[in-house]
């Protein structure tokens, strides 16, 4: 598993910064979602990472991604789920 891609990062960060200017946030003060980076680095782009963590997901009990990884054990589930789609295991 790559711990860092630079092409991905890139990619979330531009995403990211696009999506806190249209909730009126600063990117400049946040740092990049690392969520997001890891589910760039799985998809390939951004937009395609984007909606998979922002669409309610039946591994998650009807939540999306973003919702069951507020809390670490969540956050720990979704990471799983995104190993195993990128090594090519169904979700």
């Amino acid at each position: 598993m790559k711990l860092w891609n630079p092409k991905a990062a890139k990619e979330a960060k531009n995403w990211t910064a696009q999506f806190n200017c249209q909730m009126a946030v600063s990117f400049r003060s946040r740092s990049p979602d690392p969520l997001l980076l890891r589910a760039v680095e799985v998809f390939g782009k951004a937009q395609k990472a984007l909606n998979w963590l922002n669409t309610a997901n039946a591994d998650f009990d009807g939540k999306t991604p973003r919702m069951a990884a507020e809390t670490e054990e969540g956050k720990a589930e979704v990471l799983g789920v995104l190993f195993d789609l990128e090594q090519g295991f169904p979700a």
